[in-house]
């Protein structure tokens, strides 16, 4: 089994942050295919037969926990033919981008429900091999890449790095995540089938695992709202004139990882307390906590904290929200809009942090309003209120937009038909603001 250094490593990285020197190490640890990873000497083809293997392997991944595909590695077998061993790496010669656009387009169509894997080409140098073995070089004559500096053999090497360190060749690396909507299903010519990875290879599910896969992708569901709640009633002894309690839950951490330990404390300071005024951190049980304090003793009631949980998971309580029974909505609106994109954006230095779910509760005094500049402005009537979540499964091209559920019913919630900063377009903008004509 390859070390932690290996790819163990790489899995809790986001795609863009791998390196040559991470899949260089498969072949120079020599990694072992797993039921999270596997390699592929060369890409599928555009044949209905290569599209649909591809496909099986994506899906057998995304029903089994998740796991790497890396084509460009050739993979040795046992006597028995089974389990692979990364034996060297021999560069993709198609066009990559064109081939991603054709792989990512047949996931679109023939994968239900969607499975959001992720496919980077990655710069490698020259053909490497394993140092205890002698290969023959995908060049002009023969070599091999020698793990002490470069290019060994004759021949022609001109464009392949000429023993210099310069990426030289390519291969697809295809990351696939854990689901929370498993199981996942291929469209083939026979039918829609169920894979799943066992092991270092894959193997069709029968109706008992499909229906099983069914009931757990239910449960996960389940175990997301019963967090949110679990959570709010550990925080209401310090509920105090309106309080706010933001979630942020990656429904597939990272199996293993711990976020809190793969940040620098520096890096986790960055998940700021909402409407802060200074603020305190240390690191807790659960992780690690920011909060600003109600005065300078940090065994005080803190008036903002955002935990940052060693799984991912992040909450922000913040309270003052309704001070004289009047919600503070356009401070609120700003924060939640500010701070959002930026939470995510720190977990997705570290980590894939979707799909994922975005959840709002409040506990207000029922006679709260939205405003007194409203004409007969409704009271809420109620003391918690748990917005329905929102679930996103990749990173929105607009925020605003992507959070704009949350506020509509935020404003239903007071008897308004959706929230006035959005125009019919679903443009936000901070004038939007009818309250006076109402």
């Amino acid at each position: 089994m390859l070390p932690i250094e290996g790819w163990e490593a790489m899995w809790p990285k986001p795609l863009t942050a791998i390196t040559s020197k991470d899949v260089e190490s498969l072949v120079h640890n020599r990694a072992s295919e797993t039921r999270h990873l596997e390699f592929k000497r060369q890409p599928p083809n555009s044949s209905e037969a290569d599209l649909t293997r591809f496909l099986l392997a994506v899906t057998a991944f995304a029903n089994a926990g998740g796991g790497y595909i890396v084509y460009g590695i050739n993979a040795e077998t046992d006597d028995s033919g089974q389990g692979g061993t990364a034996s060297e790496i021999v560069p993709i010669e198609e066009d990559i981008d064109a081939l991603i656009l054709r792989l990512e387009s047949s996931m679109l169509q023939r994968i239900q429900p969607r499975v959001y894997a992720e496919l980077s080409r990655i710069q490698v140098r020259g053909v490497l091999v394993h140092p205890e073995e002698e290969r023959i070089g995908n060049v002009k004559g023969s070599g091999s890449w020698k793990e002490s500096g470069g290019w060994s053999g004759s021949g022609d090497v001109s464009g392949l790095g000429g023993g210099s360190n310069e990426p030289v060749s390519e291969v697809l690396l295809v990351r696939i995540p854990a689901s929370s909507q498993t199981p996942h299903a291929v469209q083939t010519r026979d039918g829609f089938k169920f894979p799943i990875r066992v092991s270092a290879g894959r193997q069709l599910m029968d109706m008992h695992e499909v229906r099983r896969g069914i009931a757990n992708s239910e449960s996960s569901v389940d175990r997301t709202t019963k967090f949110i709640r679990d959570r709010y009633e550990v925080q209401r002894p310090t509920f105090a004139d309106g309080t706010t309690v933001l979630h942020l839950i990656p429904l597939n951490p990272e199996v293993g990882t711990d976020f809190v330990a793969a940040n620098s404390a520096d890096e986790l300071k960055k998940f700021l307390p909402l409407w802060h005024n200074g603020y305190r951190s240390r690191y807790n049980l659960s992780g690690y906590l920011n909060a600003s304090y109600r005065s300078d003793d940090e065994d005080g009631s803190s008036y903002s904290s955002t935990q940052i949980f060693r799984d991912g998971k992040i909450e922000a309580v913040t309270h003052d929200w309704g001070l004289n029974d009047i919600l503070h909505y356009e401070k609120l609106v700003q924060e939640l809009m500010h701070w959002i994109p930026k939470y995510v954006a720190n977990l997705d230095a570290k980590m894939n942090p979707y799909p994922l779910v975005i959840s709002l509760s409040l506990n207000l005094n029922p006679d709260t309003v939205l405003s007194t500049s409203l004409r007969r402005p409704k009271k809420v009537h109620q003391n918690d209120l748990f917005i329905p979540n929102t679930v996103l499964q990749e990173e929105p091209e607009d925020w605003s937009k992507a959070l704009r559920p949350i506020f509509d019913l935020l404003w239903n919630a007071f008897g308004l038909d959706r929230c006035w900063y959005f125009d019919d377009q679903g443009n936000f903008d901070l004038r939007n603001d009818p309250r006076h004509s109402s």
